[in-house]
């Protein structure tokens, strides 16, 4: 009887502690081209209140080699900036590289200092990469590239 009562004490910890509500994103809103550069599309949002989680999954789709800097990747909650971090205890790429066509997609979270509001996210530079070696950084070839969603 003690282990049943141990059980389900648990099991009601973790059903409350991972009560955060998912935000449904519309299949017209999840995805945002900047033609001949990049695809962004968003297909997980979770709303954890001050902070959310998503899917960040971009695409190259320039002629050539990209660099995305994760300092150059930012998230807004309505008008509050929030500073963008892998949700893995912040290990991932600080670097993100794509050839010609490549895909990757990230686990992210936002931390910001509003807890309402719709959720948008920037990224602020994209870089060529003409010596296609993956970490040096050429001209500026996309500014300001946001995709954002209404909070339901």
């Amino acid at each position: 009887m003690n282990k049943f009562k141990i059980a389900a004490l648990v099991a009601l910890i973790i059903g409350t502690s991972c009560s955060h509500r998912t935000v449904a994103v519309s299949t017209e809103t999840t995805k945002m081209v900047k033609p001949g550069l990049l695809a962004i599309s968003v297909p997980m949002l979770k709303d954890k209140g001050k902070k959310f989680d998503f899917t960040l999954a971009i695409r190259n789709e320039s002629p050539g080699f990209i660099i995305i800097y994760l300092n150059d990747i930012s998230c807004f909650r309505g008008e509050s900036a929030g500073t963008v971090k892998h949700t893995f205890f912040n290990t991932g790429e600080r670097t993100i590289d794509f050839a010609k066509g490549e895909s990757k997609s990230f686990n992210m979270k936002c931390n910001s200092s509003a807890s309402e509001g719709d959720f948008k996210i920037v990224i602020n530079r994209v870089f060529d990469n003409p010596s296609k070696d993956r970490k040096t950084p050429g001209t500026v070839i996309g500014e300001s590239i946001v995709w954002s969603t209404q909070s339901k």
